[in-house]
């Protein structure tokens, strides 16, 4: 258990840390973090084109690490090569989980939590920034996995 003392030490030295610190206390070993969600097929809602956005580096890293990955963005047609879809509905593969890459505002008014309930998601990950608990509770009273953390970091703890 961290004392105050020492989670003020952490967090005056690195946000990044004190957030792994806090919120996983225990490492997942080799399993790959997102086979929690039973597959690798993944939507990032908001994927972009612009190289110092947070999607287009999780598009990247999600790649790499051998994820098959939907883009979706109404006005993005291609990240990293692959076609970005205007809606979830356009995909025809089924959806493990969704990362999300939209404001609070625009996922509510897209109304997000039924598109993600209608394709059948498994998990729904609310990048910083995103997070929209008014969806969230919706998603988690249809049984779907939500969690509130960085893609990018769960990626590079857990692959």
């Amino acid at each position: 258990m961290l004392t105050r003392a020492k989670r003020d030490f952490l967090q005056s030295r690195s946000m990044g840390l004190i957030y792994i610190l806090v919120r996983h206390p225990i490492i997942m070993g080799n399993q790959a973090y997102y086979e929690s969600f039973g597959g690798k097929n993944v939507a990032v809602i908001g994927a972009s084109t612009k190289p110092d956005r947070t999607s287009y580096k999780a598009v990247r890293r999600l790649l790499d690490k051998g994820y098959n990955v939907f883009g979706v963005n109404p006005s993005s047609s291609v990240v990293h090569g692959i076609k970005c879809v205007q809606n979830i509905y356009e995909i025809t593969e089924n959806i493990d989980f969704a990362t999300i890459y939209v404001n609070p505002h625009l996922s509510s008014s897209m109304g997000l939590a039924e598109l993600l309930i209608e394709k059948g998601v498994k998990g729904v990950i609310f990048n910083p920034d995103t997070e929209n608990p008014d969806i969230a509770a919706k998603l988690r009273d249809y049984g779907i996995n939500v969690k509130e953390e960085c893609t990018l970091i769960e990626l590079s703890l857990h692959g």
